[in-house]
């Protein structure tokens, strides 16, 4: 089959479109069956950055619906296919800590929630966003808080309020 032009969306991004609105819509059950379809299709045809898209409407419908385990037994495999075939850069990485960090905070487990806050924290300064870099700090700052460390959660919500006042461009 001929490939899309420029400008034209392929069936993965298409399904991946669908997966996203159904997870806004609260409708995971369904968004994980598009989101799975996405991810069978962008493999067949090497399309990394419709696969991205896909996993993360699949790990945010897994979180909303309490699959947290099941989510942290599929990171290391996740981790390791993104990164043969998504850049450091790509937008994927952002979320893809975001979800991580809070898939670890509600099983409880801090020190990798905390551990993937700053990596979120880390590409967002990169990618020069503050916005996004405020919003992982404050995160941050509720993984410290929920495990006990308050003068650590603190800093962190001090912090994003820092980033907030400092760039105009954060609302």
């Amino acid at each position: 089959a001929p490939l899309p032009s420029e400008g034209q969306k392929t069936a993965a991004d298409i399904l991946n479109d669908k997966a996203a609105l159904l997870v806004e819509a609260g409708e995971y059950d369904s968004a994980l069956v598009y989101a799975r379809k996405g991810i069978e299709i962008s493999e067949k045809t090497n399309n990394w950055n419709a696969w991205g898209k896909a996993q993360l409407s699949l790990l945010y419908s897994n979180y909303y619906l309490g699959r947290h385990t099941a989510s942290v037994a599929d990171f290391p495999a996740l981790e390791q296919s993104a990164q043969a075939h998504l850049s450091p850069d790509s937008t994927f990485w952002g979320e893809y800590f975001n979800v991580a960090g809070a898939v670890f905070n509600e099983i409880g487990n801090y020190e990798d929630a905390i551990r993937y806050g700053l990596k979120e924290i880390d590409f967002y300064e990169k990618k020069g966003d503050p916005a996004s870099q405020a919003l992982a700090s404050n995160n941050i700052s509720t993984y410290y808080r929920n495990r006990g460390d308050y003068d650590r959660a603190l800093e962190y919500t001090q912090s994003a309020l820092q980033i907030y006042r400092s760039d105009p461009q954060t609302d």
